[in-house]
This record gives C-alpha cells, sequence and structure tokens, in this order.
C-alpha cells in the first residue's frame, strides 16, 4: 500500500513541476514581449524627441533669416525713398534754375522799357522787405493803366521744395488800406506746377499778401498800385522825439535780426523798425512775425520793446509794453504788465553776447 501512496506523490510533484515551468515558459515570453515592446516606444520616443530639436533648430534658423531678410529690405526701402527725394529735389532744381535761366535770357535778348524794369525791381524790394523771398515777377513787356502787360510771375516754395509759374497777359496790384493786404490778380493765362499746366480761371487768379507795412508800397510803386480805404491809426504808440540816426538803427536791427533767426518762436519774428533807444528798451517799435509759408500772420506796434533775460529760470523773451497788437484777424491792446513773447531757443549768455548787455534783467 505504501507503493501506490509513493507513485501518487511522484505523479503529483511531476504535474506541478510541469505547471509550474509551463508557466515559467510564459512569463519568460510575456517578459521577452514586453522588453521588446518597450525598446520599440523607447526608439519612438527618441525618434520624436530628435524630430522635435531637430524643428525647433530650423524654427531659429528661419527667425533668424526672416529678421535678416525684414532688416535688408528696411535698408532698401529705405535707400529707395532717400533716392527718390534726392532725385525729386534735383528735378526741381533743374526745373526752377531753367525757368529762372530762360527769364535772365529774354530780358537779355529782349530788355523791357525803363519803366517796366523799375515796376520790375520796385516789386521785388517790396516782396523781399516782406518775406516773401520766394516771389519774383520774371518778365513784363510794358506797363499800361496801372496793368503790366505779357508777365510771368514765379513762385518758390521752400517749405516744400515745389515751384510755380504764372504766365498771364495782365497782372494788377491792389491795396486794401485797412488790413494792409496787397492782392495780386493775373488774367488770361495758365500755371505751370511740378510739370502739370493749368488754365487760369475766367475771373482770374488772386494772391493775398500781408505786408507790414502798405504805406511802403504806395511809396515805391504809385504807378502800379490802387490803394483802397483808409490806413487805420495805431493807439499807443508814441514817440519822445528822440530818433537814432540811421547807421545805428541798421546796426541795431541787425543784431536783433541775429537775436530772432533761429530764436525757436512759433513764428520766424522781426523788428521791421523803431525810433529810438532808451535805457534798455526800444522805442516805438514795428515787429512782425511771419508763418511757415512766409505770410504776415502778426503785427505788433508798440510804444517799448525790450530784450527780458531771467538767469535763474534761463528763459530769454521779447516784453512789448503799451500799443496795439494784431494777430489771426482780431486787434488788441498791449497794456499792464506788456506782453512777452517766448525765445526758446535762446540762452541768456546768447541775448546778452548779441545784445552787447542791453538786456533787462527779470
Amino acid at each position: 500500500m505504501a507503493k501506490p501512496l509513493i507513485a501518487s506523490l511522484v505523479l503529483v510533484c511531476a504535474v506541478v513541476s510541469a505547471i509550474s515551468l509551463a508557466q515559467s515558459f510564459r512569463s519568460a515570453e510575456e517578459a521577452g514581449r514586453l522588453e521588446l515592446a518597450a525598446r520599440a516606444d523607447r526608439a519612438a520616443f527618441d525618434a520624436v524627441s530628435s524630430a522635435a530639436v531637430a524643428a525647433e533648430s530650423e524654427r531659429v534658423r528661419l527667425q533668424a533669416d526672416n529678421l535678416r531678410l525684414e532688416r535688408e529690405l528696411d535698408a532698401a526701402l529705405t535707400w529707395t525713398q532717400a533716392l527718390g527725394e534726392a532725385l525729386a529735389a534735383e528735378g526741381e532744381r533743374r526745373e526752377r534754375a531753367a525757368v529762372e535761366r530762360a527769364a535772365a535770357s529774354a530780358l537779355a535778348i529782349n530788355p523791357p522799357p525803363f519803366g517796366v524794369q523799375r515796376c520790375m525791381l520796385a516789386l521785388r524790394d517790396c516782396l523781399r522787405a516782406d518775406g516773401f523771398e520766394g516771389m519774383q515777377l520774371l518778365r513784363a513787356s510794358a506797363l499800361e493803366g496801372q496793368e503790366l502787360r505779357d508777365v510771368e510771375f514765379l513762385m518758390l516754395h521752400r517749405e516744400t521744395g515745389q515751384s510755380e509759374l504764372i504766365v498771364a497777359q495782365s497782372m494788377t496790384a491792389r491795396l486794401d488800406r485797412a488790413g494792409e493786404i496787397v492782392t495780386l490778380k493775373f488774367m488770361n493765362g495758365h500755371a505751370r506746377q511740378d510739370g502739370l499746366r493749368s488754365d487760369l480761371p475766367p475771373e482770374g487768379k488772386e494772391l493775398r499778401l500781408s505786408v507790414a507795412e502798405g504805406r511802403r508800397w504806395e511809396q515805391k510803386l504809385p504807378y502800379f498800385l490802387r490803394p483802397e480805404g483808409d490806413y487805420i491809426e495805431r493807439k499807443g504808440v508814441q514817440s519822445d522825439g528822440r530818433a537814432m540816426d540811421r547807421e545805428t538803427r541798421e546796426t541795431w536791427l541787425e543784431r536783433l535780426d541775429a537775436l530772432l533767426v533761429d530764436a525757436g518762436a512759433d513764428l520766424k519774428l522781426r523788428v521791421a523798425g523803431f525810433v529810438a533807444l532808451e535805457g534798455h528798451e526800444f522805442r516805438s517799435v514795428r515787429l512782425v512775425g511771419y508763418d511757415d509759408r512766409n505770410l504776415l500772420a502778426l503785427a505788433a506796434d508798440c510804444d517799448r520793446l525790450a530784450v527780458e533775460v531771467d538767469a535763474l529760470a534761463k528763459v530769454v523773451s521779447l516784453r512789448l509794453s503799451g500799443g496795439t497788437l494784431r494777430r489771426a484777424g482780431s486787434e488788441s491792446s498791449i497794456h499792464g504788465e506788456g506782453f512777452r513773447m517766448l525765445l526758446p531757443n535762446v540762452t541768456p549768455d546768447r541775448a546778452s553776447l548779441v545784445m552787447m548787455g542791453m538786456v533787462v534783467q527779470r
């Protein structure tokens, strides 16, 4: 009975061993499969990581190339724009020079009568005195009944570099004494600007010029200018009768011009004249101001004018006292503490140097 029992135990052990061995084989097989899957996943991850790194490097390179191309494009556009502006300016310069040469040639070949020459020179002097240096009467054939015939009138716009030539059969000039406005009128002709020609309107083309002193125009052009109305007397301007000699006055006007030429005010200021110098103040002064189109925008007739310096604040200004101020079509009186006009670009040291110490300390 013992032998069958032992045989049964041996058989059980063999079966258990077989089962264990089979499970071991299956476990090993599963482990191998998982290892292969893990290696495949790792390889795929490494491939994706390498592709991502390569893609980032390519993105950085493309971004750098894009920035470089943008800089090169900006530089090319800037250079092209500068070249275009230079060519346009040169073209305008040559056009103006050609017009002036043609006018000079025409005058040399067919000089106008003496009376017409005198009128042209007087008109040029009046225009320059009031700041219209870009305007010039190039040609006229005759002066009949306060009308110039067959005229060529050139206007140079310095702020834009453009020019306009008016060719007309007749030109007249009218003065509004009250407003001190000169109107130049051109009839029957055409205008040429930037190479384009346009006919003058049937009613003519007018240029309205605000002038500093209408009486000067009347004095220089009595045979051409047609005055209308009456002058408005300016109140508050007084003269103590102690007039200054011409040479001394011109010297001080030159010094005032040097002080105001780059003063940085909102208008281009100029002292048109004064009567006397008393203490550190100019007496009976005419001050004018021109806008960026060289048109009169301010006129002041004041009893006293001084260059005022605030050394502590480092500020320089013109102080106007007494008289009247005309600006933007309105007129006001100057009284009390006076009217000050700031000169931002002028330092106290420069003011004292240019005016040789003739300044008022605030």
